[in-house]
């Protein structure tokens, strides 16, 4: 199952920002994946990337995302319907140079 991640910065360019996107990605624990980075109308940059879970199990998933959100991130705020969908923001990011965070996990997507 896929996990949807994006994370926001205030980096003054691309490159800046996606040396901060590879620091979240390294702290989240997963391989070097794809990452799209994209300048954000608010200011600084968006970068996304997609990692893949081990399970298949919609509970495991959750839970297993929420720990590595941990990693990168406090205070998550926790929205839509649980029982199909994980999404979560973060404007406590533990990770220099991002601002926020954003995961999304979606069953059966």
């Amino acid at each position: 199952m896929s996990v949807y991640w994006k994370i926001f910065t205030d980096a003054g360019n691309q490159d800046k920002a996606l040396k901060v996107a590879k620091s979240a990605i390294k702290s989240v624990g997963v391989s070097q994946i794809d990452i799209v980075v994209e300048q954000y109308h608010k200011g600084g940059f968006s970068c996304s990337f997609e990692t893949l879970t081990e399970s298949s199990n919609w509970s495991d998933v959750v839970v297993s995302t929420i720990q590595l959100a941990q990693n990168i991130g406090r205070a998550y705020i926790i929205s839509g319907s649980i029982n199909n969908e994980l999404e979560m923001w973060s404007n406590d990011p533990s990770v220099s140079g991002v601002t926020h965070i954003q995961v999304m996990a979606i069953k059966n997507a």
